[in-house]
């Protein structure tokens, strides 16, 4: 007789997972990871950013190395195609620094190399494990996941600026056409916003 978990979904749906809600919880994983600085970078640029976790992975250490607080990464979406940009904003700085200052990895490596193999990077089922045990390690209750990073960027923005904010914040980092499926004046804002750092900044190379 074979057993089958009540709780393990119909074949076919989908598992949604849950943004991280809370500033406190979001500084507790931020000291669980305080001695990892691949994991904690992965993370910050994670909350920071409204980029799947499939594109961040894309990344390599020559395309943010030399980026300036408030610089920007040009990017195009694995999944849509789309143009997308990453922002490094203060959090997200810091935590590379440290990050470059202790791992010291090759420019031309990914960002987030995998333990296993050479140069290879996390696969977004790792980072799904990933976030699911340090989601877990500080008892935070709910389903989890890779996603739940880019989840977590639109939950803080719209709770802490709103959908309809006068201009935007140093928070909002990047946006694409279909960001969340957001609709009307903060669709328009979030283009106009994104057209205009695409235009202005090119990716900045280390020489």
């Amino acid at each position: 007789m074979t057993f089958r978990n009540p709780n393990h979904p119909p074949k076919g749906s989908r598992i949604a997972v849950e943004p991280i809600r809370d500033d406190k919880a979001i500084n507790a994983i931020k000291r669980l990871l305080h001695n990892r600085p691949r994991d904690l970078l992965l993370f910050t640029l994670g909350i920071n950013n409204g980029l799947r976790a499939s594109d961040l992975l894309q990344l390599t250490v020559e395309d943010v190395a030399c980026l300036k607080v408030g610089e920007t990464v040009p990017m195009v979406e694995g999944k849509t195609g789309k143009r997308n940009f990453l922002m490094m904003n203060k959090a997200s700085h810091k935590a590379m620094r440290r990050y470059l200052e202790q791992e010291q990895p090759d420019h031309g490596e990914y960002l987030f190399c995998s333990r296993k193999g050479v140069n290879k990077a996390l696969t977004v089922s790792t980072v799904n494990h990933m976030v699911k045990d340090w989601c877990a390690a500080i008892n935070l209750p709910g389903n989890y996941g890779s996603h739940t990073l880019r989840k977590t960027f639109g939950y803080m923005q719209r709770t802490k600026y709103g959908d309809h904010c006068v201009k935007p914040s140093p928070d909002i980092l990047s946006f694409s056409d279909d960001f969340f499926g957001v609709v009307g004046s903060w669709a328009g804002l979030r283009w106009v916003f994104s057209s205009f750092y695409l235009a202005a900044h090119p990716a900045p190379r280390c020489l």
